[in-house]
Parts: structure tokens; sequence; C-alpha cells
């Protein structure tokens, strides 16, 4: 299943304002089985800011695809998607079937992840994350060439208003493994962006090294579990542009919707038993400042790359929450 986030018009042809269908955080289904992963027997409602349907905003837009971490789900990163929506791109998130802990579809019973959930994932050997990664890539290319084609659709929302020239990919954790694996393979993106996430696959071919990539880590998580040593080597290759950011304070799960939507939780239910255990997913940075600050830098990065095309890099935000680092030693930081 993929869920397409797109600019969403204010108002209709004949000027009238168009009214907001608020959109639940996922299908029913999915969310009686999130609520048992995370807040069992107990009922979260999760406001979240986005319209379902409607006419998509005048012109182009370009498309940035969107993979999830190794058992989470595309639903898990809403807030990203919709705030890159409102920012004029049509952001494709993928879900992917047993692999995601809860698939859901228009019809039929949730397809249950064979991995286990974000609390509770059983571990895949390398061999099996690097084959995971390729399968992904495979997929997103798909998704990718499904969604063009909707501007082509006169029953699609997206008709003729699908930007075919500038498309972008991002992902967390294994997703953005998976963001890096696909750019590589697939010249029709322009942009990749890793959210914190080991490299896999050791025998990518060296292909579209000109292709920009921008690698976000958490200060404490993949980093030091793994040394990330496979992504310093593949990042460390590519000859086009390449930034890499870390964000102080975050922990691995910082860019899901585990960061902006826990408040929304312990308000509902103060007594949350995982609300004492959040820092070890999300860190300890205000969630406020932190999402703001993820949103901001992933919308400049996407808005020069799938824009007109420029040269050089785009300038990214620094000060005390962020520590760049060079290419292409990238754990290391600049003096």
């Amino acid at each position: 299943m993929i869920r397409l986030f797109y600019p969403r018009a204010s108002k209709s042809p004949n000027g009238r304002k168009l009214k907001c269908r608020p959109a639940g955080y996922a299908p029913g289904a999915v969310i009686d089985r999130l609520e048992e992963e995370t807040v069992a027997g107990r009922q979260v409602d999760i406001k979240t800011g986005v319209c379902q349907g409607g006419q998509v905003a005048r012109g182009l837009h370009p498309v940035i695809l969107l993979s999830h971490a190794y058992t989470a789900t595309g639903f898990m990163y809403t807030s990203l998607a919709s705030d890159l929506a409102s920012r004029g791109f049509i952001v494709a998130a993928i879900d992917r079937t047993y692999e995601a802990f809860a698939g859901g579809f228009p019809s039929g019973p949730v397809r249950e992840g064979v991995y286990g959930g974000p609390f509770d994932s059983v571990g895949a050997p390398a061999d099996q994350s690097a084959a995971l990664e390729s399968i992904r890539a495979d997929d997103a290319s798909f998704v990718l060439t499904f969604v063009d084609g909707l501007s082509d659709r006169r029953s699609s929302p997206l008709w003729k208003h699908v930007d075919r020239k500038h498309s972008g990919i991002m992902g967390h954790s294994l997703g953005g493994a998976t963001a890096f694996e696909t750019a590589n393979k697939d010249s029709r993106f322009d942009a990749a962006v890793n959210l914190d996430g080991e490299v896999w696959n050791d025998e990518l071919a060296a292909r579209n090294l000109k292709t920009p990539h921008l690698l976000l880590l958490s200060e404490a998580a993949l980093r030091d579990t793994f040394r990330l040593t496979l992504a310093r080597a593949y990042y460390g290759r590519q000859t086009g542009p390449k930034q890499a950011l870390l964000f102080a304070g975050t922990k691995h799960y910082a860019f899901s919707d585990f960061q902006s939507l826990s408040p929304q939780v312990v308000a509902q239910y103060p007594e949350w038993p995982y609300a004492s255990q959040m820092p070890s997913f999300i860190g300890t940075a205000d969630p406020a400042s932190t999402v703001a600050l993820e949103r901001r830098t992933l919308a400049r990065y996407f808005k020069f790359y799938l824009g007109k095309k420029k040269s050089g890099a785009p300038q990214l935000e620094s000060g005390p929450a962020l520590t760049t680092y060079a290419p292409p030693t990238c754990l290391r930081p600049v003096p």
C-alpha cells in the first residue's frame, strides 16, 4: 500500500473556500493494532492536521517517496509527510507488507508483520537486511513509475499535477538505507535522504554517484550500535553534493512520529507506561524544537534539489542543536 499526501487547494475554481474533512491517523483496523502495540487497553485520539481528499493545489508538484523503518509502518511518518506536502510536494509513503508490523488495505484483515513491532522487533541478520533493502529499492522505483502515471489519469486527483522531472526519496533507518540504494540504482531520483540508517548491501555497483545525498543522524543510536560502517563507506564514495548533520540530544526514533505525537499521547493518557521510556527512543531534546528543525532541514534540502537546477549545495541550518560532519568521514566532527 501507499498513501499519497499532496498540497491541497484552499479554494475551488469558483473561489469558494473548501471544507476540510479531517483525516484519521490510520485505517481503523491499523489504529487498533497500533493501540495494541503502544497503549494497550486504551484509545487515543491523534490529531493529524491533515485533510482527506480535496483538490490539489494548482501547478506541478515534485514527488518524494518515503520509506519507513524496519518493523514500523508508513503511518508512523505522517507528521513529516504532511509537512512536506504542505510545502508543495507530493509524498508517497510506502507500507511494506508483512515487514511493517501492521499493514492496512482498503478491505480485508490487517497484514501482520513477521518481524514484530518497534518495541519488540526480531532482529534480521545482516544478509537478510541487505536482501530487504534491495527488494525495497525495487519497490520504490515501481512506486515512482506508478505515481508519475497518475498524472495521466483523469480519474486521479493528481491528474496533470505531477512534476515528472523532479523526484526525491527519503527514509528512516532501513528506509534510509533504501533511499540510498534506490538513488544508486535509479537515475530518476534527484536527491536522497537517509534518516539515521545503516546501509546493509555492500555489493552495490557504483552508479549515479553524482546524486546529492543527505545523511541525518541521531546523537546516540545506530551511530554507536553499528558504527554505520557501510553507510560511511557508501557515503564516502559519492562524488556529488553530500551533507551530514547530527541532531543533538536525539535517539533513533526522533525521526518518526514518536517524537511529534508522544506529547499528544501523554496528554490523554498521563499514566502511559511507555512515557518514561520515550527518552530511550527519541532522546532528551525538546520534541517541538527538534521536529521543527527536522522539517525545516528536509524542506530546504528538497526545495533546493527538486526545484530549478542550482549549483553547489543548499545552506542548511547550523547551531547548538546541529553538528555538521564533513565528507567523506561523515562521523568526524568538523573542527
